[in-house]
């Protein structure tokens, strides 16, 4: 058995999701709360570029900047 592609994991996501009956889930919004809850967690921007993938810490900023959004709108 080869290794797990994109598109195979975006497939399998499909049906769970047609089983159970959430078509807003995709592929990028698991990677994106998966992201957010690691930051709530953990709070090191560091390590969660590294689990992401991510090249450049100005990307993995946002989860910080979602963060502080989601207090200031908590604050409301």
């Amino acid at each position: 058995m080869g290794r797990l592609t994109v598109r195979s994991a975006q497939k399998m996501l499909e049906r769970y999701v047609d089983s159970f009956g959430k078509p807003a889930l995709t592929i990028h919004k698991l990677r994106h709360t998966f992201a957010t809850k690691y930051h709530q967690e953990n709070n090191d921007l560091a390590k969660l570029k590294e689990q992401l993938g991510y090249s450049d810490m100005n990307t993995t900023m946002i989860y910080s900047e979602d963060r502080r959004e989601s207090f200031i709108r908590a604050d409301s």
